[in-house]
C-alpha cells in the first residue's frame, strides 16, 4: 500500500507546519472534524507555494482523514477527502517522474473506489480500481525486479478482485485472485516466509476457496481452503493467530465440512479446537454449535 507517513518535516515551516502537527494530533485522538479544519487551513497556506513537498504531505494527511471518515461510516465525506488528496498529489507531481508519488496516487484510486462502492456507485468504483491497477502494473513493468512493486501489483489485483466479486462478476474476480496469488508467489522465497506474507497468502486462498465453492467447483474449493487452513494453523500452533485469523480458520474448516459432508467430522473437530482457542470471552455459542454438529455427524 502507499505510505501514509508524512514527508520530511523540513518541507513545511511556520503556520503550515503547525497545522500539519495539529491535524496529525487530532487524527490520532479521533477528532476527525477538528483535523479536517486544520487541514483546510493548511490548504489555504499552500496555494501559492511552488515546493511540491508540502502539497504531498497535505495529500497524505487528507488520505488519512478520508480513512478515518470512511471507518466512521461517512463515505461521501471520505470520498471528498480522497479526491482532494489525489488532486494535491497530482499538483505536487507537476510532471515529475517520481515512482513513490505515482504509487501513492495509484493506491489513492483504490480508496476512492472503496468509498464509491460504499455509496453504491458500482461502475465508478470499478473504473477507479481498474485505473489504479493499471497504474501499478505500469510501475512494476518499468522496474520488474522490484519485490515491493510485485507485492503492490499483487495487492492491486486482489483489490480489483474484491471489487469484481462485490459486483457479482465472479469469474473475473477469480482471475484477479489467481493473478494476485501468482505475483505473490513470485516474490523472493525468504520474503514469502514472513508472517505478513503468509497471512496475505491465506487471505487469497480464502477468497479463492469461497469463489470456487460459489461457482460449483468443489475440488478446487477444497484445495484452496486446505491451503488457507494449513497456513492459519501454523500461526495458531505457535500462539500467533489473531482473533480474526482464528475466525477465518474456523470458517475455512466449516467450508471443508460443507464440501465433504461424508468426511465432515474431522474438519468440524478442527473448527472446534480453533474456536476453543479464541481469547476471552471466547464464543460459547459457536463452541456449542460445533459440538452439536459433531455429535450429529457421530450419530450419522
Amino acid at each position: 500500500m502507499a505510505s501514509d507517513s508524512p514527508s520530511d518535516p523540513s518541507s513545511a515551516a511556520g503556520p503550515l507546519a503547525e497545522y500539519f502537527r495539529v491535524a496529525e494530533m487530532l487524527l490520532a485522538t479521533g477528532d476527525v472534524e477538528g483535523a479536517a479544519r486544520a487541514l483546510e487551513q493548511a490548504g489555504a497556506e499552500i496555494i501559492d507555494l511552488e515546493s511540491p513537498a508540502p502539497k504531498r504531505r497535505l495529500a497524505q494527511l487528507m488520505a488519512l482523514l478520508g480513512d478515518h471518515r470512511l471507518a466512521a461510516g461517512g463515505p461521501p465525506a471520505a470520498l471528498e477527502s480522497f479526491r482532494a488528496a489525489l488532486s494535491l498529489s497530482e499538483a505536487a507531481a507537476a510532471g515529475a517522474d517520481d515512482p513513490d508519488a505515482a504509487r501513492e496516487r495509484a493506491f489513492l484510486r483504490y480508496r476512492i473506489g472503496t468509498a464509491e462502492l460504499a455509496m453504491g456507485r458500482k461502475d465508478a468504483a470499478l473504473a477507479q480500481f481498474q485505473r489504479g491497477c493499471a497504474e501499478v502494473a505500469a510501475l512494476s513493468a518499468a522496474d520488474p525486479e522490484s519485490a515491493r512493486l510485485k507485492r503492490d501489483l499483487s495487492a492491486s489485483r486482489s483489490m480489483l478482485g474484491d471489487a469484481l466479486a462485490e459486483l457479482g462478476r465472479d469469474e473475473a474476480a477469480l482471475g484477479e485472485y489467481g493473478a494476485a496469488l501468482g505475483l505473490a508467489r513470485d516474490v523472493d522465497g525468504a520474503e514469502n516466509a514472513q508472517p505478513a506474507a503468509q497471512a496475505y497468502m491465506a487471505t487469497l486462498h480464502r477468497r479463492l476457496g469461497g469463489l470456487f465453492e460459489k461457482l460449483g467447483r468443489p475440488e478446487e474449493a477444497v484445495l484452496a481452503t486446505q491451503t488457507q487452513a494449513g497456513i492459519l494453523e501454523s500461526f495458531r500452533r505457535v500462539g500467533a493467530a489473531t482473533p480474526e485469523m482464528l475466525r477465518e480458520l474456523i470458517d475455512g474448516y466449516q467450508r471443508l465440512a460443507r464440501l465433504s459432508p461424508q468426511e465432515a467430522r474431522g474438519p468440524l473437530a478442527a473448527a472446534l479446537e480453533a474456536a476453543q482457542s479464541l481469547p476471552p470471552p471466547g464464543d460459547p455459542g459457536l463452541v456449542a454449535e460445533l459440538r452439536r454438529r459433531m455429535e450429529q455427524k457421530g450419530a450419522d
